[in-house]
């Protein structure tokens, strides 16, 4: 049987040393972490790189984990304000706590680690790193609580990151181009109420945006509310600054997304739905 054949896994990376690492919680044990060599395929029998031992706050599960050249990992926890962090490439872990927020998805950039999360009751939140992957909170503008679910760091002043109103049941996307770690460098549009891809009434809260490696062509997808109505995707050529929504009306709610350097792009959602595209439209 597959060592993962018992594993719910979360979030899937392929780091810069061309090692796939794999977050999740195990069915029957303590392992919440594995590595492996992706190239092996359906044959990967990958290494245990972390198990639960107490140190993320009680939580036995990984939401996302991310690895930077340098050899940090980081795994966040996703419904619990701890994380663990390997400041030796995975030899060992740390507990560290965020004060009352929560990391809902992690991203690397220029060998640094920044998060997005936050929680329902609290304005959306950006974490940036400072020494030793201790992060740093900046609440975004907008005058709205809810959470951002997905981050795409592009560079050290380039981000992109998707979310919702909780309040208003609808999609946000926040971007920032320069200055990033001061509040008034944000951009935050709610998708519904915005003409930033025309104002569509459906526009329920995104969940996941995804870039290639140059940074021009990206991807975010969610779901329409009301719930039931399906999924959405809106996408990009510049980076972010201008964006359109991709007229597929059979999309199902959506869930994830991947850009690829040669030009095609991915999107997954529930009871195992995942499409790809030869190229954005």
């Amino acid at each position: 049987m597959s060592a993962l054949s018992q594993f719910h896994t979360y979030d899937a990376q392929i780091a810069d040393n061309g090692v796939l690492y794999l977050a999740g919680d195990g069915v029957g044990d303590d392992i919440i972490a594995w590595s492996g060599d992706p190239s092996r395929g359906a044959d990967l029998d990958p290494d245990v790189l972390h198990r639960f031992d107490g140190t993320i706050d009680g939580i036995s599960l990984a939401g996302g984990i991310a690895r930077t050249s340098s050899g940090t990992i980081v795994l966040e926890s996703q419904n619990g304000n701890a994380y663990a962090v390997s400041d030796d490439d995975g030899q060992s872990f740390r507990p560290e706590y965020l004060d009352s927020f929560q990391m809902l998805d992690i991203d690397v950039a220029s060998g640094q680690v920044y998060a997005v999360g936050s929680t329902i009751s609290q304005p959306p939140m950006m974490f940036f790193p400072t020494a030793d992957a201790i992060f740093e909170p900046l609440d975004l503008p907008g005058g709205f609580t809810g959470e951002l679910f997905g981050l795409a760091a592009i560079g050290a002043n380039h981000f992109v990151a998707v979310g919702a109103d909780e309040e208003e049941h609808t999609g946000i996307l926040a971007r920032c181009f320069a200055r990033c770690g001061e509040r008034a460098s944000w951009e935050v549009f709610s998708l519904r109420d915005s003409n930033l891809v025309g104002a569509p009434d459906y526009a329920g809260r995104m969940m996941a945006v995804c870039f290639d490696s140059a940074g021009a062509n990206g991807i975010a997808v969610g779901e329409k509310f009301p719930q039931g109505l399906g999924g959405f995707a809106i996408f990009t050529r510049d980076g972010g600054h201008s964006w359109n929504e991709a007229g597929n009306p059979d999309f199902p709610a959506l869930s994830e997304c991947w850009a690829f350097d040669d030009g095609r792009f991915a999107v997954a959602g529930g009871a195992g739905y995942l499409a790809i595209g030869t190229g954005l439209p």
